[in-house]
Formats: C-alpha cells, sequence, structure tokens
C-alpha cells in the first residue's frame, strides 16, 4: 500500500498528520500489509518516488486533506 498526502504549510500540522500516519502504518504493517510512506527515508527526486511508490503498489491510500484539494486545484502550489 502506497499512503499519499500533501505536507501542511504549518509544520505542526503537517507533524500532527504524519503521527497519525505512522500510527495507521504501524497498524497495516502489524496485519501483514506492506506500506510505502514518506516518512520511510524517501531519498532523491519526490515525484520520482512517489511514481515508483505507486506502480510498485496493489493499492493506494490518499489522504484528502485541504492542503492535498489545494494542489490537485492548483498544480503550481507545491
Amino acid at each position: 500500500v502506497f499512503i499519499s498526502y500533501a505536507w501542511e504549510v504549518e509544520e505542526e500540522r503537517t507533524k500532527s498528520l504524519q503521527e497519525v500516519l505512522k500510527r495507521l502504518r504501524r497498524y497495516l504493517v502489524d496485519v501483514g500489509v506492506t506500506c510505502y510512506l514518506d516518512l520511510d527515508g524517501m531519498t532523491g527526486d519526490i515525484d520520482d518516488y512517489m511514481q515508483n511508490g505507486v506502480h510498485s503498489s496493489h493499492f493506494a491510500i490518499l489522504i484528502g486533506t485541504p492542503r492535498l484539494v489545494e494542489r490537485i486545484d492548483d498544480p503550481s502550489l507545491t
């Protein structure tokens, strides 16, 4: 499972979201699911990481935060 989300503008909101995602990943791993999350030592280009993660996974979980919606509506926001 590839877990995708957008980092929030405010660092504290990003940290809070990432703590929730760590718990989600831990639960999934505990029940036998292999998970890819950018907190697992991502290196290199983020677009390459995402493309490889999605293509090597059978499933993806998209965390639909307000920031993600903003970025989908306006791809210039990175």
